[in-house]
């Protein structure tokens, strides 16, 4: 029986997670980040509950719990692209323990 429940337990333990609420303060406005975001809401890890402008007004709606992820792209998110290094930051709630698995996205452009 032992043998039977580990193996059942392995099927229902599964660690990816989908539609995490994301909070996103998106500073360039441009088309390369909106791919960025569309990647990801494509994929279902993500859905897009709120749109602030500022750091600090994201740091409170994770605080809150109002979002689980928060997502910052900088004001030259698309001129960093085509330079080959751009960068976003990436807010988790520490809060959750399931473990996100963002290293299989890639970057649409």
């Amino acid at each position: 029986m032992p043998v039977l429940q580990l193996v059942l337990y392995g099927y229902a333990a599964a660690l990816t997670v989908y539609h995490l609420p994301m909070a996103v303060v998106d500073q360039s406005n441009d088309p390369k980040a909106a791919n960025l975001l569309l990647l990801w809401l494509i994929r279902s890890i993500f859905d897009v509950t709120l749109y602030l402008g500022s750091q600090e007004e994201l740091t409170h709606a994770l605080d809150l719990g109002q979002a689980k992820v928060g997502l910052m792209i900088p004001p030259r998110f698309a001129t960093d692209v085509d330079k080959g290094d751009a960068n976003v930051l990436l807010f988790l709630d520490g809060r959750i323990t399931p473990v996100c698995n963002l290293d299989t996205a890639q970057p649409p452009w």
